[in-house]
């Protein structure tokens, strides 16, 4: 072969997504490689629709001759027949006789009419001598074409620096998001209309993998997720969270989601399409919990609506440029659509946000908007808003994120209460992680250093997590399976420290129960939390169908003692 194709470059000018491609990676880990000869991995590209409109885009390639050619050489590439031409075809270009980098222009791109998303798109590479008149095939190309909206907003960059290279949009992210957000064009109506359109698209994708046969996502009833933390500092582990999309929970990780998981999870795939929006908290002006209207929760049936006492609930606005209104997607749960949500009737209608405006929070607003119908009327005028700053996707490293000042406060409260119930001069006794001992239950796994309890640091010098199943009358033919976690500390203190900001991290309200040097608090039967000393245990129901959790703090107390004896 006269000439050889050896790279193909998408992303080839920094900062340049008029004409290029926008700067992404294929994880946190992992960067994006180009098309290289004879390499097996997949070629990635990512383009944004508001940008190019209207542009020259370029692409660049390597060429080289592994003899000297006879003549002048000129390269092009043509869509292959039954690939996508969203990216249309390359343009010829003069290959000067030493090869090199040559940029080539594309024609007859057809991504703004075909809008976001993921297209697989192939290319048949042919080179000409000057003055001949055929054109003879050099190498194909196959290539994964993401089109997102708009270039990417925080927690996303296009920046240089190592840090920032890591926070390109991953393909892992941008692959999720296109498949739910397909097709949105831009109009002559321009950007805003697209935002909303592809928004809506994103919620009801997100909130529809609660009802998917293989791993449905289920909400977390008051406990801390596996999937956010807000203490020491604030993260989306969105790589564990892109397993569970993927059906393939890391091990020790459930199906169970919260408000805040959803919304990050929202914010970060829609911001990667380029959607600005932003994440927003509400809670009670004085700390108390918010009853909500009946409302259906990611997982739940349309008719299994219910009522529930959230402590907080986070959600995405997009504001509108005209009067600064946010305008909410929530993922996490349906609201009540009623004409009158206020109405005690079993006949309710419920549906996704779609970006309807926030409300005021008022004991008579003039229209029902999204406060109004996902909070009983005595809640209206208790709610404060919170902008909140987004979570670091999976480590906080080079960046500067502190804890939230609601989970501090509510930390500071915890620990008090802890300290006026518990004694001082307990037993720090040893680091017993053998496997508690519950009847009418079979261990079925065990993970070392669970990274809800190893993320406190010092806090902690040791910890486990303990999966149960029910048998034979405990289970009554129902899916009851326990989480079970033993933690220890090197002083009381730290313990009681560990706890606190564990809870803190619920949407509970905690109430603690003190029996000698045991305190423990029980989560609306969804969790169970318990400090001996320096030990720690929680319990938490993770099956279709829960246990009753307070019946089962003796037999955990018991295997907490087991391990109060002195050191040596």
């Amino acid at each position: 072969m006269i000439i050889q194709l050896d790279r193909v470059v998408f992303d080839h000018t920094s900062g340049a997504a008029q004409t290029d491609s926008l700067s992404i990676r294929i994880d946190g880990a992992t960067a994006a490689p180009d098309w290289v000869r004879g390499a097996a991995q997949t070629s990635y590209a990512a383009y944004a629709l508001v940008p190019t409109m209207n542009q020259q885009i370029v692409i660049q390639a390597d060429l080289s001759f592994p003899q000297p050619p006879p003549g002048p050489v000129q390269v092009r590439a043509r869509a292959v027949n039954q690939s996508d031409r969203v990216l249309g075809n390359v343009v010829e270009a003069l290959v000067p006789p030493q090869g090199g980098r040559i940029s080539f222009n594309l024609a007859d791109v057809q991504m703004w009419d075909r809008g976001t998303g993921r297209y697989a798109v192939s290319w048949q590479w042919q080179f000409q001598i000057v003055g001949g008149n055929s054109w003879i095939d050099l190498a194909r190309t196959d290539h994964v074409v993401f089109v997102t909206l708009d270039v990417p907003d925080a927690p996303w960059t296009q920046g240089l620096s190592a840090a920032d290279q890591h926070l390109w949009p991953w393909t892992r992210v941008l692959t999720w998001a296109c498949a739910w957000g397909a097709g949105v064009t831009l109009t002559s109506s321009g950007r805003s209309p697209a935002a909303r359109k592809l928004l809506r698209k994103l919620e009801a994708g997100l909130y529809e993998q609660g009802r998917r046969d293989t791993v449905p996502l289920q909400y977390l009833q008051v406990d801390k997720s596996d999937y956010t933390q807000d203490f020491p500092a604030r993260i989306f582990f969105c790589t564990a969270f892109l397993d569970l999309l993927d059906g393939t929970p890391q091990p020790g990780f459930t199906p169970q989601v919260n408000c805040s998981d959803c919304s990050s999870a929202l914010a970060t795939f829609a911001n990667a399409l380029g959607c600005r929006v932003e994440q927003k908290r509400v809670n009670h002006k004085d700390n108390f919990m918010l009853r909500t209207n009946r409302i259906v929760l990611i997982g739940e049936a349309d008719d299994a609506s219910e009522t529930h006492w959230f402590g907080y609930h986070e959600f995405v606005a997009r504001v509108r440029a005209s009067d600064q209104i946010p305008l909410i997607h929530d993922a996490c749960l349906k609201i009540d659509a009623d004409k009158d949500p206020t109405r005690s009737d079993e006949d309710h209608l419920f549906e996704l946000a779609e970006g309807m405006e926030l409300g005021a929070f008022v004991d008579d607003p003039p229209h029902f908007r999204y406060v109004h119908r996902l909070f009983e009327p005595e809640q209206w005028s208790a709610g404060v808003l919170a902008d909140l700053p987004f979570r670091c996707l999976d480590d906080c490293a080079g960046q500067a994120n502190q804890a939230d000042a609601l989970v501090v406060r509510r930390y500071d409260g915890i620990r008090a209460d802890l300290d006026s119930l518990l004694p001082v001069g307990g037993v720090v006794g040893p680091l017993d992680l053998s496997p508690p001992l519950l009847p009418d239950f079979t261990l079925y796994d065990r993970i070392e250093n669970p990274r809800q309890w190893s993320n406190l640091g010092p806090l902690l010098i040791r910890c486990a997590d303990f999966f149960y199943m029910a048998t034979g009358e405990r289970a009554d033919g129902q899916d009851r399976r326990l989480r079970v976690s033993i933690a220890y500390s090197d002083s009381e203190a730290k313990a009681r420290d560990a706890l606190a900001w564990m809870l803190a991290q619920t949407q509970a309200r905690v109430s603690f129960v003190a029996r000698g040097s045991l305190a423990f608090a029980t989560l609306r039967n969804a969790a169970v939390y318990m400090i001996r000393d320096n030990a720690l245990m929680r319990a938490v129901n993770v099956g279709r169908n829960n246990v009753e959790l307070a019946s089962m703090v003796p037999v955990l107390d018991e295997n907490l003692q087991r391990s109060r004896r002195p050191g040596p």
